[in-house]
């Protein structure tokens, strides 16, 4: 497998599922180890929280050249896309659900927490909108299905978002362009005064 496999949607949530934190990358399907997961510098949420979605614009907002090239060595292929763009899943920790290790030292599924998602959608109450409650005890399931994964009808627009992406590439292009992060004002204010 690598970059010329070609990954459906129902293909990426099935390996999500069997336990691998999966992104999206420039329409690359980016495994991401264990190891890289509980290393990472901005924590572990950063990645989990962006699992079966398209992670492009935060990598590349968050990440320095050369760790931007070291990103794409977790490419396993590449996902189709609907409209010029990958539909989103709903990371397992967004509702509630994370990896941990056994007893015998093997990842698991263990729910944290239950997913209250709302039946309307209405400007009040979105069915994007995902709260966690408390757990519920009762034994129903063991890990997150297809259907936890999916995302509840809502009236977000694929194309307008990608609008609003595209947008948003050419503007971190132009602020790059102007050096306008390497600015002494910024400098100043990011690194401590000392003396």
């Amino acid at each position: 497998m690598g970059a010329t496999t070609l990954y459906s949607r129902r293909d990426v949530a099935a390996r999500i599922l069997a336990g691998e934190c999966l992104i999206i990358y420039h329409n690359l399907l980016l495994r991401i180890p264990q190891s890289w997961v509980n290393t990472h510098p901005g924590g572990s949420l950063a990645l989990l929280h962006f699992v079966g979605r398209d992670a492009t614009d935060e990598i590349e907002a968050y990440h320095p050249d050369m760790t931007l090239t070291m990103v794409k060595s977790y490419s396993i292929g590449r996902v189709e896309l609907v409209d010029g763009a990958w539909e989103p899943l709903v990371p397992p920790i967004m509702t509630g659900w994370v990896r941990i290790s056994n007893s015998d030292g093997k990842m698991e599924w263990y729910r944290e927490a239950t997913a209250a998602i709302s039946t309307e959608n209405t400007p009040q109450c979105p069915s994007s909108q995902i709260l966690l409650v408390d757990k519920d005890l009762s034994p129903r399931s063991h890990a997150p299905t297809f259907a936890t994964l999916s995302p509840p009808p809502t009236d977000l627009s694929l194309k307008v978002q990608v609008r609003h992406s595209r947008a948003y590439r050419e503007l971190h292009k132009r602020i790059v362009d102007a050096a306008i992060y390497c600015s002494a004002l910024l400098l100043h204010m990011l690194i401590p005064i000392t003396g």
